[in-house]
């Protein structure tokens, strides 16, 4: 067998799984990396008012532990939305295109699942009684988890859409040249 030889044909359906893997994996490292980028610039600005610049020794050394904090859990929390939401898209879009789903139904996707996300975790990880004990403690952190996951993917799709419609748009005018 040559180095370039296929072993052969892919199955339409694991080409189909895929390509849905590789969307949902991407999906998750774009909004974790958006959301990283944002909390650790939320981080160093709050930290700079807060203490105040150069206002002690020590300042550089707080600063760049706590903004690499608020980054990776930034990046976590928005890697976590982003594919659990790719996710809940994979199974409900039914082969429909993003241009063919409203971006009102896609943000109110990515707002239930990331405000059930985090009574998921503690289900996950503690039981029920952990889910009972928390409260109105979790369901608050739901509330804003939601509002959080609703604004990264709608912004997430918005983006995604505007690509598409751009790439189409250059496609039209390559047909054109290319029929003329």
């Amino acid at each position: 067998m040559e180095p370039g030889e296929r072993l052969g044909r892919v199955p339409g359906w694991l080409r189909a799984f895929g390509r849905k893997v590789r969307g949902i994996l991407g999906l998750g490292m774009v909004g974790g990396l958006a959301t990283g980028v944002i909390g650790a610039g939320i981080s160093l600005l709050a930290g700079i008012v807060r203490v105040g610049l150069l206002a002690d020794p020590g300042f550089l050394q707080f600063m760049v532990r706590s903004t690499l904090n608020a980054g990776i859990a930034f990046f976590i929390a928005g890697a976590s939305v982003s594919m659990t939401f790719g996710a809940a898209l994979a199974i409900t879009a039914h082969d429909r295109s993003l241009r063919d789903l409203p971006l009102w139904r896609l943000g109110l996707l990515g707002a239930s699942v990331a405000a059930v996300l985090p009574a998921a975790i503690v289900l996950a990880l503690g039981g029920w009684g952990a889910v009972v004990s928390a409260g109105a403690g979790l369901a608050s952190f739901s509330a804003w988890f939601g509002g959080f996951g609703g604004i990264l993917t709608t912004g997430l799709v918005a983006i995604a859409k505007h690509a598409e419609r751009r790439d189409l748009a250059a496609g039209e005018g390559e047909v054109a040249r290319l029929e003329a």
